[in-house]
């Protein structure tokens, strides 16, 4: 009689079946290719837009300098005429789109405008834009003294000299807060619409 063999089959019954097949490791399946998403951080929409007509340099840079002109106008709404002009005049030059210069430069002839370039450095820019602010301010004190005429009608009423001066303090005090507050507006509209991009 034969010993039982002992070792690759533990089953009395796999004789029978032949020899047993080995079976295969588990294999890892991984996904494929297009399941696997890099990580990201933030995802940007972009717009896009169909329009069924040409796009003319010209009309967009009329219309971009046009919707630039209303709202600086909006930003400075209820300040004197006189402030918004001048802070027309000085942002003309900042526009995004000027219009072509004939000085020998050739473009093409269906485009009247052509994309500001900036010849100044930031620091002569910069110098630019606090010497304009420099010199509004003043003119906006040089202006602010709408009382002279009224004090000199009151002293000779003979309206007390104490009184006088503690008014004209009072309204030098708002008309200092009323200053600030007009070069701030100016400040953060010529900076949010030209100096900051």
């Amino acid at each position: 009689m034969s010993s039982p063999r002992t070792g690759s089959l533990s089953n009395p019954f796999a004789s029978l079946f032949g020899k047993p097949a080995p079976t295969p490791a588990p294999t890892q399946v991984s996904p494929p290719a297009s399941l696997h998403t890099p990580e990201v951080e933030h995802v940007v929409d972009i717009s896009a837009f169909t329009i069924d007509r040409r796009i003319v340099r010209k009309d967009i840079g009329k219309e971009i300098n046009k919707a630039l002109r209303s709202e600086v106008k909006e930003s400075l709404a209820g300040l004197s005429s006189w402030v918004v002009e001048r802070v027309l005049e000085f942002t003309a030059g900042l526009y995004p789109l000027v219009k072509a210069s004939n000085k020998g430069e050739t473009f093409p002839t269906n485009s009247a405008y052509v994309v500001n370039v900036f010849e100044e450095t930031p620091e002569e820019a910069s110098e630019r834009f606090q010497d304009f602010y420099g010199m509004l301010e003043q003119d906006l004190r040089l202006g602010g003294t709408p009382f002279l005429g009224r004090r000199r009608e009151e002293q000779y009423l003979g309206i007390d000299a104490e009184k006088d001066s503690e008014r004209r303090v009072q309204e030098k005090i708002e008309s200092e807060g009323k200053i600030r507050d007009i070069m701030e507006i100016v400040e953060q509209t010529i900076c949010s619409l030209f100096y900051d991009r």
